[in-house]
């Protein structure tokens, strides 16, 4: 996913499998699928229920909270 290629561009992050990150917004988790292989843990937060259930529908194996 190009956003996040670019987020690692503009800011120079280095993501490491000893990270621990937290996605506010995450919607329905199409930029936490790309994170989570970067980092060691990986947490996404959205205040949409609707959302989250949407997420964790499509993205199993990953974490997302309301």
């Amino acid at each position: 996913m190009q956003i996040w290629k670019d987020l690692k561009a503009v800011s120079g992050y280095s993501p490491s499998r000893e990270h621990t990150v937290l996605e506010v917004g995450c919607g329905i988790g199409r930029l936490s699928r790309v994170i989570a292989p970067e980092v060691g843990r990986l947490v996404s937060v959205d205040i949409s229920e609707e959302m989250i259930m949407l997420a964790r529908r499509h993205n199993p194996q990953l974490t997302f909270e309301v």
